[in-house]
């Protein structure tokens, strides 16, 4: 139906802003160097917030295997 939020959108929702998280995290962790793993910098963690994001809610592998599902089906 059409503007109708579905599960498959919620799947690719979540895929999307999670990977996102990831990336943008990881880079700005680049930035940092070695400090930026060491537990009092702010950086080491928003960076174990968003590895923990791909987890959260379902992990990414299994909403991909949602989102394939849907598009396999005949």
């Amino acid at each position: 139906k059409e503007g109708e939020f579905t599960d498959r959108d919620g799947s690719r929702c979540k895929i999307w802003f999670s990977e996102m998280e990831m990336c943008v995290i990881d880079k700005c962790l680049q930035f940092w160097g070695g400090n930026g793993w060491m537990d009092d910098m702010p950086i080491s963690r928003m960076f174990t917030a968003a590895r923990v994001q791909r987890i959260y809610a379902g992990a990414t592998e299994l909403q991909k295997s949602l989102v394939a599902r849907r598009y396999l089906k005949p």
